[in-house]
């Protein structure tokens, strides 16, 4: 439909805004300044607003009336350019960790808080935020298995691979990961032997 179709056929006292308001944003987002209404709109469909119609974030945010819940990924995924304005860490949603990690790195020292943030969601950190390796990086906290394609493990040898010194002997510390982690570990050899010898040495007994 074209945008003069589109204002032919649009009729706003005639549509149901309770149950298509997700439809608008979906369908018809090329047309946001036409149909917008924020007092008729369906804010329960808010995380649409923010992958559909980021480009008018300045015409529609309403932090009171954004559906935080289930929309906070979508900010951080597609509004990063407009973090300064929507960062609330009270009501963000830090279920959606893994989302900050990967949209909004570049405003990594303004979001983190290791006390708030998802561990589950460390790989995403490892991919994501290694540039902030040294600020978020904790052996205690990381989680190194997951359920995820790219588990922390993988990822710490993907990514950070030149802080393998660093995290490798934190892993090794972790008894319950040494099972899980010896397939990756064989592959990766060649990358972790002197990291190796550095835990031998150090940590792992005298050098005989």
């Amino acid at each position: 439909m074209t945008r003069e179709e589109f204002e032919q056929w649009w009729d706003p006292d005639k549509w149901d805004w309770e149950h298509n308001s997700d439809h608008l944003t979906q369908e018809y987002h090329e047309y946001f300044d036409v149909w917008w209404d924020p007092k008729r709109y369906n804010w329960e469909h808010s995380p649409d607003l923010a992958e559909y119609c980021s480009k008018y974030f300045t015409e529609w945010w309403n932090a009171d009336k954004f559906n935080w819940k289930y929309g906070s990924y979508e900010l951080a995924l597609n509004c990063a350019e407009y973090f300064d304005i929507w960062w609330d860490p009270k009501r963000f949603n830090w279920n959606a960790s893994w989302a900050l990690a990967r949209g909004c790195h570049m405003h990594f020292d303004k979001w983190w808080d290791p006390e708030k943030f998802d561990w589950s969601a460390s790989y995403a950190l490892a991919k994501y935020c290694s540039a902030y390796f040294e600020k978020w990086w904790n052996p205690e906290l990381f989680c190194f298995t997951t359920t995820d394609p790219l588990d922390g493990l993988q990822a710490l040898f993907e990514y950070c691979g030149a802080y393998i010194k660093v995290w490798l002997p934190g892993a090794l510390k972790r008894c319950e990961l040494l099972r899980a982690s010896i397939p990756v570990i064989v592959h990766r050899i060649d990358d972790v032997k002197e990291a190796l010898l550095t835990y031998i040495l150090n940590e792992g007994g005298e050098k005989k």
